[in-house]
Formats: C-alpha cells, structure tokens, sequence
C-alpha cells in the first residue's frame, strides 16, 4: 500500500502537483521602466510595480524586460497555494494516462459527464465499426448499478434501442467490475469507455447477450487536456441523499487546525486548478483577452457557461476594443452590445408588434449599429439553441451580455487587467505601512490557520478588495438596467447588471486565479502577498453542494466547521468533486478515509 509520502513523491516525479506551477516557479527578476508594467524585487515590501501607460493593452510578453543573473527575492514557501493536497485525492477512481511527455488525471465520473452533455463528435462509432446515434443519452443513475438508464440508441440507421448505458475509463473495468456477472446489468445495451484495451468486439452481459461498446477518445472535439480544464463536473447531477459519511468520523478526531488545514489545502488546490485552467486559455500572454474570456463564462453563471465562452470565442476583445475606439461617443457605448446580442443570436431579427414604444425604438437602434458593423466585416453568430433561458429573469443572458459590453465600453482607454494589478498592488504599500502588523499575523498565520490579524491590517485588505469590485462593477444601462427581458414590464428602480453576489464569485473565480497565474509567470514574490489577501475573502452565499458537504464532513452541529472563508468553502467543493460526486457506494468504496489518516500519519512525521 503506498503511503501519504509515497503518493507525494509519485506527483512530483510526474509534474501532477500541478504541472503549469512547476514550469513558472523559477521567473528571472524584472527591472523598472517606466513605460511598462514591470514587477520589482521588492514586491511585498514597496508598491509592487509600475503600471503601464493606460492607453495601452496589457501584455506581459512584449512588456517584460529580464536582466541575466539576478537573483529573486526569497519567497516564504509556507505562504503559498500549497500542492500538498494532491497526493490527498489521487484515489483509486482516478486513472493517469500519459500523452507524450504530458499526463492526464480524470475519473469515471468525467467520461460520464462527456456522455451525459454529449460533447463528442456526431460520427460516433462502436469498436466493431457500427454508426451510433445517441436519441437520449438516458437518466443518470446516482444509486447502485447502471450509470444511466432509459437511454435510447440507434445503430446503423436501425430501430431505436432503449436501455441502459454503462460508463468506464476502459472497456476492460466491464468485466474487471464484475458486471458481466450481474443480473442488474442484463438491460445495458452500449458500454462507453473512454479508452478500448480490449480485443473482443463486444462484451457479454449475466444472461449471455452480447453488447456493443464505444470507444469514446476518437471522437472527442477536444484534447483531454482541454476537456479536463473545461469540463466542471460537480455542475453536473449527483446523490443527494447522503446522511453522515463515515469521514465525519475521522475528522472529529482531528483538531480544529488539522481540519482548518485540511479544507484550506482543498480550497488552495482548487484554485490552482482554476489557474490552471485559465493558462489553458491564454494566447500570447495577453491577459485583457484571457479576463475577457473569462468574465463572459461567468456571466453565463450554471446554465449558460459554454454558450458564454463561445460567443467570447467569436469575437475577441481585442477586436471589440478597437470598435469601441473606432466611432463617436453616441454609438461606441452601445456598438459592443449590438455586436454581442446580436452575434448571441438572442436578439430577435424583426420587431414585435406587442412591445412599447421604447422597446421599438431601443431595438431598432441595436440593429441598424449591428447592420452597420456588417458591412464591414461578417461574423457567424451562436446557435440560439445553445442558450439554456430557464432561471431567474434578472439573470437573464441578454442583460449580462449588456453588463459585459458596459464593461468593455468603460475599459476602452486601458488595461483593466492592469488596473487590476495596480488596485492589488497597493497592497505592497499596505504591508510597508504596517508592517509590524503585517509580520506578526503572518507569523502566527503559519502556526494557526485561526489567526486573527489586526483589525487596521484586516480594513486595508478589505478596502483592497473593494477596489478590485469597482474595477469590475458596471455602471447602468438606459434599457436594461430597467429590464429583465426584451419588451418586458418595465422595472420601478434600477437593477444592477452584474450584482454584488456575482462580483463575489468573480473575485473567487476569476479574479485570484488570474492573479495567481501572473504571478507564477512574471511575479513569483507576489504569490505570497495574494495567498495572505485570500485569507481575507469572505466566504460565498452557500449552494447545495456546500451545504451537503457541511453536513456530511461535520454532522448536524458542525461543531468542528472551520469559519467561513472563500478558501474554505473552495475546498468543500473540491473534496466533492474528488470523492463524494461519483460516489454510489454509499462511503463503501471512498478513500478519503484511509487518505486522510495518511495525511495525518504524513504531517506528523514531519513535525
């Protein structure tokens, strides 16, 4: 049985600890100039930097200049997004495959999601060459047995086929898991792996019958790599039944600081992968395209993410900026939301006849500006298909597509990614003012994750973050600032476009992931002042996931629940993600248990 030590020397030998980090832990130091936005040796003790002329796009890779030989300021390892916690979840649902010189770490539960929303290329084909049309991809089964039942098939142009579909890493796990022993299993009618290691061009079932199978790696749109990074999949169904786990057991024999500590590394570990996943988005290092990228996937909050990120894919912020540039005041606030409604494919081509006389007017107006943009240049818009419209009114795609343009409207003179990064470095200014106050909370920090720092030092941080709300709250638009919808009944008051608890979210899952990503390529001393300032951030309204996990680590009392802090509630969701999402065992076949007594095993030995 491998140890907690063991499993940690595993990742590092193959860069699993988070591969992206280890390839930007050694940056060269950088040096002032003052046209351009430069990181200085002394980043947490002075003001951090210069920012660049506002009038200029923000790209680190053209604005960077490197001096050979020097030396980084030393960085306190212990303030940082620690990577101890992957060793913690490499369980025995995950499988590791290598492609090249990279490896991949994904679970059942992935492929199942790939199954369940379908993202694979519509030429599907079994093993044995068969054409294979998914009607229903059926319903997916959170208790014992089949992975989705009631779904519906065709193959070869055939009759439909109803039944159950079974998910796996390898079409081997169909016979390794003992299925074909398994009256339950009787009715699958398609195995779906995500590698085929077998040479048999069908799998037998209890009674005898032969079923096809799919290998489903050809026919993916995207790498793994890419899936992995794109693919959320604790938005996707799970069993909600769960009482007490047995880990409730365990973590009540910790103290409170292990199990701080514990949902900490959690927490940290996903905002790494956060990180990590934007890296995967970023292009020429230009980091106003990749925060524009993704403000528009969380505009689209859970049912309209990927919709989101393709209308961002069809025209770049680079391209809507200089729009905006282009013409006069009166149009160039309303130019990026005629493009974005329009190429949202949302916005209706002809007027309705029961909208008011303002409706009319506001839509003839957005269409002759996209009609006019047209002539210029032909952009093919979004599937109106893809938009999911349920949900609450005031989330409505159409209005945060408003916010967003307002937002590139308002940034058309600068970087807001460097107006980002000026409002966190003033941070560097706050530490040096009080930097008595500043060392001792990060002393007793490293000691106890229950640190309380001084309440002077605590308001600067917060007034941090206000600055870095400001920079991406919008100001009102005339029509939907007024509207839920188009041709709606008129509002009494403004409502925001992008709402404070949307603003929260955004600084969680944007704005410190995008942070933490600069600094492990341009600022590695600034890793430490941002994981100080995330100890600052409070935690998020809860969601179901959170409130299942609360329940399930700690009992009804939840004497030993941490506080609330964003880093905290991360970490909740990530040891779903990892164990509890694609549980159907009822704890049986968890390993959080015997991990986390490794861990304890492991950290104790250390000390």
């Amino acid at each position: 049985m491998q140890t907690f030590a063991d499993k940690t020397r595993i990742l590092e030998d193959h860069q699993l600890i988070n591969e992206f980090t280890e390839n930007m832990r050694n940056p060269k130091n950088r040096r002032i100039n003052n046209d351009k936005l430069l990181i200085t040796p002394g980043f947490l003790n002075t003001a951090g930097g210069v920012v660049k002329r506002a009038n200029e796009v923000y790209n680190p890779s053209t604005n960077v200049e490197c001096e050979e030989g020097t030396e980084m300021p030393d960085v306190d390892e212990r303030l940082r997004f620690s990577g101890e916690y992957a060793a913690l979840r490499l369980s025995r649902g995950t499988s590791v495959r290598e492609k090249g010189k990279e490896e991949v770490a994904i679970n059942e539960r992935l492929v199942a999601c790939l199954w369940y929303s379908q993202r694979y290329s519509k030429n599907l084909k079994t093993v044995d060459g068969r054409a294979v049309e998914v009607i229903s991809p059926g319903i997916w089964g959170l208790e014992g047995g089949p992975d989705f039942t009631q779904a519906a098939i065709r193959l070869d142009d055939g009759k439909p086929i109803k039944g159950d579909v079974e998910i796996h890493l390898y079409a081997s796990d169909w016979k390794g898991h003992q299925h074909h022993r398994k009256e339950q299993f009787n009715n699958v009618v398609l195995n779906v792996s995500m590698w085929n290691d077998v040479k048999s061009r069908s799998l037998p079932t209890f009674s005898g019958r032969k079923i096809p199978h799919v290998e489903l790696k050809p026919f993916l749109t995207r790498s793994i790599e890419s899936i992995v990074n794109l693919v959320q999949t604790d938005d996707y169904p799970y069993r909600r039944n769960f009482g007490t786990g047995r880990c409730a057991e365990v973590l009540g024999s910790l103290s409170k600081n292990e199990v701080f500590r514990l949902l900490q590394m959690a927490g940290e570990w996903r905002m790494q992968e956060k990180s990590s996943r934007l890296e995967e988005w970023l292009s020429q290092n230009d980091f106003d395209e990749l925060l524009y990228k993704a403000l528009m996937e969380a505009m689209g909050y859970h049912n309209n993410k990927e919709s989101f990120i393709y209308l961002a894919e069809r025209i770049t912020y680079k391209d809507l900026r200089r729009l905006v540039k282009s013409l006069t005041d009166r149009y160039s606030h309303y130019l990026p939301q005629s493009v974005l409604v329009n190429l949202s494919g949302l916005f209706p081509d002809k007027s309705n006849s029961t909208w008011d006389v303002e409706t009319k007017k506001f839509h003839r107006f957005i269409r002759a500006i996209w009609l006019d943009f047209l002539t210029r240049k032909t952009y093919l818009p979004v599937d109106k298909a893809r938009w999911n419209l349920r949900g609450r009114p005031s989330n409505s795609p159409l209005r945060r597509i408003a916010g967003m343009s307002l937002f590139i409207y308002e940034h058309r003179a600068g970087s807001p990614f460097g107006r980002i990064l000026s409002a966190f470095q003033f941070l560097g200014e706050v530490n040096t003012k009080f930097r008595d106050e500043y060392n001792r909370f990060t002393k007793n920090l490293i000691a106890d994750y229950y640190a309380v720092p001084d309440p002077r030092l605590k308001k600067q941080y917060q007034n941090t973050l206000k600055r870095l709300m400001k920079i991406i709250q919008t100001g009102e638009d005339k029509y939907w600032s007024r509207h839920y919808s188009l041709g709606g009944k008129k509002l009494s008051k403004h409502c925001a476009l992008i709402g404070q608890a949307r603003l929260n979210e955004i600084i969680v899952n944007v704005i410190i992931p995008m942070l933490l990503l600069y600094s492990r390529k341009y600022a590695h001393e600034m890793e430490n002042l941002l994981y100080i300032f995330s100890q600052f951030l409070p935690g998020l309204p809860d969601n179901k996931i959170t409130r299942l996990m609360k329940y399930r680590l700690f009992g009804k009392d939840g004497r030993k629940l941490p506080p609330e802090s964003a880093i905290t509630q991360q970490g909740l969701l990530q040891l779903f993600k990892d164990f509890c999402s694609h549980d159907k065992g009822g704890c049986l076949d968890c390993e959080f248990i015997r991990n986390v007594q490794q861990w304890i095993d492991y950290r104790s030995a250390k000390s």
